[in-house]
């Protein structure tokens, strides 16, 4: 009888649900902060507390604790603008991902799968913040006990949330699809608007008033911001022999507004201004002068998508604010010009 009692309880306690034998490993809460790359980010400015407040969502929704200061952890993250859409750059403890998201409406489904993958990533527990619990009085063998995976966010239902002042959120539709992975990028092809310099070289012509038109050379910079473009150049014209000769240089800086700038190809428009100088020769007198000049500019940029040879068609109308004069006589006159020119530049 006690043999057949003694066998019973052994039989009960092997039979013993397993996972009464298993630790179960609790996720410590460490402050974590979210931060935006203000200076890589392509996000316009008011969209970006709302894409930080959308991080922050979906990481409260893997129990992660999201703090604004005294964050012992940072989850950084910014965008860069595709011609299909937006790429996504997290960076954390655990790794970075990149993902791709179809438009802004899209972040928070494309910040969910970057957790989900970051989580999943990371289970081991030498790399984890993880601290076991205390482990039952029955269990036998803890070096073998694997460590529980963190939940990861399920879906993001609030969509972004922008917290106004009057604490009243308003809420922004999300397109509830995955991001899918970024596409490979292509090192012949650039972002347009990703911002960059330019050096390039110009050919054209220059219609002088009261001269012979010109062929212009010129060389310069292109500091390319967005929809921003501030050029600094150098040209040189002659129109060799002829009637009315004419020759000169300009030093310029103007500043251009990109049009398209999500295009690879787009129109822009601007202005600036110039150091210059001019010489007319006439049958029976010289004309020269020199000083401050204006000039108004309307462009074509081409291959803006490209990391190699670029190309700019460009009509400019140029002002002087000084005449030219006649050495011998003091007689003065006003020569304004147009130039058109072409150039290439990497």
């Amino acid at each position: 009888m006690k043999t057949a009692l003694a066998l019973l309880l052994l039989a009960s306690t092997a039979s013993a649900d397993p996972a009464a034998h298993e630790v179960v490993r609790v996720r410590e809460l460490v402050p974590t902060c979210v931060v935006i790359d203000a200076e890589h980010d392509a996000l316009l400015p008011d969209e970006r507390p709302i894409a930080a407040r959308t991080l922050a969502r979906v990481l409260e929704q893997a129990d992660v604790l999201v703090v604004e200061t005294g964050c012992a952890d940072t989850y950084t993250v910014r965008h860069e603008r595709a011609p299909d859409g937006l790429i996504v750059h997290v960076t954390s403890p655990r790794g970075a991902r990149r993902l791709h998201a179809a438009n802004v409406g899209a972040l928070g489904a494309a910040y969910r799968d970057a957790v989900n993958s970051l989580y999943a990533a990371t289970d081991a527990p030498a790399m984890r913040r993880d601290v076991p619990a205390a482990a039952p009085a029955n269990a036998t063998d803890t070096a073998a006990v694997a460590s529980v995976p963190a939940a990861a966010p399920s879906s993001l239902t609030e969509g972004l949330v922008a917290l106004p002042a009057d604490g009243a959120p308003s809420q922004v539709p999300v397109v509830d699809t995955f991001a899918e992975p970024a596409p490979a990028v292509d090192l012949g092809k650039r972002v347009p608007g990703a911002g960059g310099v330019m050096w390039y070289g110009s050919l054209g012509f220059a219609p002088v008033l009261n001269g012979d038109t010109a062929t212009s050379f010129g060389v310069g910079l292109r500091f390319e911001q967005s929809a921003s473009l501030l050029e600094l150049g150098a040209d040189l014209y002659s129109s060799g022999d002829g009637s009315q000769p004419v020759r000169g240089q300009r030093l310029n800086a103007r500043l251009m507004k990109v049009l398209s700038p999500d295009s690879s190809i787009s129109p822009y428009v601007g202005g600036g201004l110039a150091i210059g100088n001019a010489t007319i020769t006439g049958q029976y007198a010289t004309y020269s002068g020199s000083g401050i000049e204006t000039d108004a500019a309307f462009g074509m940029d081409f291959a803006r998508d490209h990391r190699g040879v670029r190309l700019f068609a460009e009509l400019a109308l140029v002002a002087p604010l000084y005449a030219l004069t006649q050495t011998e006589t003091g007689a003065s006159q006003w020569s304004p010009s147009a130039l058109f020119r072409v150039g290439l530049g990497k």
